[in-house]
């Protein structure tokens, strides 16, 4: 590895954005028809057919895209940074530094649809997802470079 820090950051991927495409399909298409029948079924008689057409995918739709961007805003904003030393590494307020005496990591699987990166120093864990990471390879290879381990 190079006598110098490099510096990772986070982001939404191409890969991240193809497996959102359906999710996200599938919440507007609820989200469309709760709105498209919430009044075809009017009066107290109806609600089992209003609870079923209607409240319920307009909930599912909500909540599909809730969660997506849930986990897309917890996501984004993370920046690992490797150094010779060790590693740091900062989402927010969080911020966590290994040095690479103490670290430990497990290289992910080729292949995988869902690679990531796990690094411990025993007590702290930090996860690098191939999903918000663009250039995931490289980090895989600089933290192999750095603790000495072959990839």
């Amino acid at each position: 590895m190079a006598k110098q820090s490099v510096s990772f950051s986070s982001g939404l991927t191409q890969k991240a954005m193809i497996l959102g495409v359906a999710p996200v399909i599938v919440a507007l298409y609820s989200i469309w028809n709760g709105v498209y029948y919430i009044n075809k079924f009017p009066g107290a008689g109806n609600l089992p057919f209003l609870l079923l057409f209607s409240i319920l995918p307009l909930v599912f739709g909500i909540g599909i895209v809730a969660f997506t961007a849930f986990v897309i805003s917890k996501n984004l904003g993370r920046k690992l940074v490797i150094n010779p030393d060790g590693l740091v590494y900062t989402h927010g307020k969080e911020s966590v530094a290994f040095s690479w005496a103490l670290a430990a990591f497990s290289l992910p699987r080729t292949g995988k649809l869902y690679r990531t990166l796990a690094i411990t120093d025993g007590k702290k864990v930090v996860r690098v997802e191939e999903l918000f990471f663009n250039d995931f390879d490289h980090i895989a290879q600089t933290v192999a470079d750095a603790k000495g381990g072959k990839r």
